[in-house]
This record gives C-alpha cells, structure tokens and sequence, in this order.
C-alpha cells in the first residue's frame, strides 16, 4: 500500500519539474554516497522514463528527501515564487512519506509499541494533510499529470495500519513483496512447459516440489497403515551435498531482501555504535570507522572512529513528548527536513577494541552545511527515525559536552545560527 503513494508522489515531482531541475535529481541520486543501504539506484538511471521496480522507489522514498533539501537551500532557491511554493508542498510529502516509511519498515520493536502505533498513525495522518495540500495547490496551478491519491484505497488502508500493527506486528513481517518475489519462481517454471497447459503443468511441478520438501524437513505420511518419514541416509546425503537445493529443488536464485543492508564492520561504515566495556548501560556513539588496525604483538584489531556529535536543545521542541528524553527530541533537527544535524567531534578519541564496539544501526549520513562542516542524519532511512525516538540521549556519547544555544532574534526575518560552545 505504500508503494502505491511513492509511485505517485513520485511520478507527480518528475512529470512537474523541468529538465534541467529533472537532471539535477537524476545525478544526484546516481552520485548518492552511503554505506547504510543495500544497494544504490545505479548510473542507468533515467527519472525522466519513470520505469521503475519496486526496490527503486524504496529507496527513493528514502533518499530523496535528503536529496531535494539542498537544491530547495540553494540552486531552487531562486525560482518564481510560484514554482518555488509547489516544489516545497511536493517536499513536504517527501518528508512526510520518508518519516513514515521509515517507520513502517522497522523489523523489531522491543520497547514502547504502543507509543509506536501512536506515532505511526499520527505521521499518516501528517502523510495525508500534505498530500491534500499539495492536489489543492495542483487544481490552483492547473498542473497536468498529477493524480489524484487522497480518494484512492491505498491511503484509506494506510488509516487503518495502527490496527493492522497491532494485530500482525510491523509491518516489514506482513508486506506483499515476498509473495510477489514468487513470480520468478513461476516464470522459470513456465520456461520448461509446452504452454498448452501451463497452469496445470506449473501447479503439478510445485506440488510435487512440496511434497519432496515434506518429506526431506522430516514429515510423515501414510503408509498403508503405518505413518513413516525420511530415513537417515537422506539427511546424510543432504549434508555431504551442498549443491542438493539447487540441483533437486531448482534453488537457483534466492529471495532478496530490498528493506535492510548488512551491518558490516568494514572501513567507512557510519552507524551507531554501542561501547559494551560499560556493562551496566552501553554508551552509543555516533561514528565513522576510520579505519581498523591489528596490533602487531597479538593481532587485536582495533577500530579508530570518526565521531559525530548533535546538537542539544534547551528544551524538547518536537511533538513526540512522549519521548521527553530520546536523541531525537533533545537534539537539534533541520526545521525543513527533521534530519538530526551532527558536527564533527572536535575531541581525538582513542582506538576501540573492536570486540567492545558493536555496530548498532547502520546510518545514512550526508553534508548539510559544508562550510562549517555539519552533516545531518537522513531520518528516512528504514529504521532510524524509531532508534532516534527510542534511545536515550544521555547514553550518547560526549553529550554532555556540547551545548546549542538557540539564537534568535524575533524581529528580523533571519534563520537562526547555530553557535556551540565545549565544555571544560
């Protein structure tokens, strides 16, 4: 049901925008630097054929509010107001779409699941003021190609998906993609038929298949009077045969898993990092790996880490107050985007073992403000939003050590400036 509203959000913002604004987009996104997703868009991509699959608008959904945020600050920032207010509705829905993917797609939640259907509905019903706002400012400007998504089913079930969590678990364990993924399976089939009969033909191959899987996982079945199962000879053949899955059950090509990357512990990696070596609350650390070393004598390898460092508000400024003292409630946020902005930590820290580090949660960090060196932390990658809410920002690590004073001065019309200060 998701897909069904990033494809036409996304449609909607390609068909709108020029070509040259339509080409920016495009090498950005073929460009897009990150460790904390799967796999990438690649260099063939074209936005203006709007042929995509399914995991190509997943991981638009995610990297295209980071995306938009920098032309919209600079380049876009010149526009006719006009032009300007209608790609800032349509960032919006991204936004809005981004926050709420990233919930959706969260594989586990231990803690607090009431609070998460609380806010899983509220950021639909935030999805859904953006999406009405922005077919308004469409039938105003008379905007050709863009549809209409407030009156179809997707978005009416997206209203009931607080139910749904509450009676199925997240979301990411009862989505469609994994039956649909079956049609290859069902194509590869239809390859070796006749095609007079391919769905008889089809479903005798896979019914034969399950039951030889019955029977090798070790079920019964009945034998004249009796109920027996596999012998042990055909358990031994399976071990000393690696190849048996692909050679008897045409296991060729395997699901894929288009939600989640690896967490690697490889260099350039970003994520958070919990220090196990305090063993009574683990300390999570915003950081790079660096780079990893051994140690000559004994070959221990350690970890240098390139640590990142938020911002700390004076006060709770978003509206999960229920989470009055998470990371993403006390740190200061992009107001346009809600990314967490994050500054090099100017403090050297000393080389890990890596057996007291462990990789927490991959995070998708991209440039902010290159020229004070700010990055921000992309909340809508799958996953982040919920780990920024859950987590408590005193068990950052060097949190106590940065302070953001809220500069503002309420009668000029100028963004505020961030100024930090170190503590001694």
């Amino acid at each position: 049901m998701m897909l069904e509203i990033t494809k036409c959000i996304v449609y909607s913002s390609i068909k709108y925008l020029r070509a040259a604004e339509t080409n920016q987009l495009q090498a950005k996104l073929r460009t897009y630097e990150s460790n904390a997703f799967g796999r990438s868009m690649g260099s063939c991509l074209r936005l203006s054929s709007t042929s995509f699959v399914g995991r190509d608008f997943k991981i638009m959904s995610q990297q295209l509010p980071a995306i938009i945020n920098g032309p919209l600050r600079r380049e876009w920032s010149t526009l006719a107001n006009d032009r300007k207010k209608v790609i800032e509705i349509w960032y919006n829905c991204f936004v809005a779409h981004g926050e709420l993917v990233s919930l959706v797609y969260t594989g586990q939640i231990s803690d607090d699941f009431g609070e998460y259907c609380r806010i899983v509905h509220q950021k639909v019903d935030e999805l859904t003021a953006a999406i009405v706002e922005l077919e308004a400012v469409c039938a105003r400007y008379h905007i050709a190609g863009s549809r209409v998504v407030s009156k179809t089913s997707k978005l009416h079930v997206l209203h009931h998906l607080r139910d749904d969590l509450v009676r199925f678990a997240p979301a990411i364990h009862f989505e469609s993609e994994k039956g649909e993924q079956f049609n290859k399976f069902i194509r590869e089939r239809i390859f070796h038929t006749n095609r007079h009969n391919s769905s008889r033909d089809v479903l005798t191959l896979f019914g034969r298949q399950f039951m030889f899987l019955h029977i090798i996982d070790g079920g019964f079945w009945q034998d004249k009077d009796d109920r027996v199962n596999a012998g042990d000879a055909i358990h031994q053949y399976m071990e000393t045969h690696p190849d048996f899955g692909s050679v008897y059950l045409g296991a060729d090509r395997e699901y894929s898993d288009n939600n989640t990357s690896v967490k690697e512990f490889k260099k350039g990696a970003v994520g958070f990092f919990l220090d196990l070596r305090d063993h009574v609350q683990s300390t999570i650390i915003l950081g790079q790996i660096a780079d990893i070393v051994h140690n000559e004598q004994d070959g221990t390898p350690y970890v240098h880490l390139n640590v990142f460092a938020p911002f700390r508000e004076l006060a709770p400024q978003t509206p999960e107050c229920s989470f009055p003292y998470s990371i993403y409630s006390n740190c200061v946020n992009d107001t346009s985007g809600g990314n967490l902005i994050v500054a090099p930590w100017p403090i050297p820290t000393h080389p890990f073992a890596a057996d007291s580090l462990h990789l927490d949660d991959l995070v998708d960090l991209q440039p902010y403000d290159l020229q004070n060196g700010y990055s921000v932390v992309n909340v809508s990658k799958f996953g982040t939003l919920w780990y920024l809410l859950q987590n408590n920002v005193r068990a950052l690590y060097a949190q106590s050590m940065i302070k953001f004073i809220y500069v503002h001065f309420y009668f000029f019309i100028t963004p505020p400036h961030f100024i930090y200060q170190i503590n001694n």
